[in-house]
């Protein structure tokens, strides 16, 4: 995946991700568990997870990372 790459290009172990579950982002939240983020803490409905660089996920296109401040 693109994300992949870029971690890797900018020597970065990890993707982390905040997450709040609500019945609106309950089935799009789901993509956590399919790709099996590291569950890291959970705090006041808040889940931080990540994910490493080395991870094998499919190139299916059903995902889009958007990193802050490259849009």
């Amino acid at each position: 995946m693109k994300w992949l790459k870029m971690l890797k290009r900018q020597k970065l172990p990890y993707l982390h991700v905040r997450y709040r579950k609500t019945p609106r982002t309950a089935a799009s939240g789901k993509v956590f568990d399919d790709f099996e983020f590291d569950v890291l803490s959970e705090e006041e409905g808040v889940t931080t997870s990540s994910i490493p660089h080395t991870r094998i996920i499919p190139d299916d296109s059903l995902i889009e990372v958007i990193v802050e401040g490259t849009r």
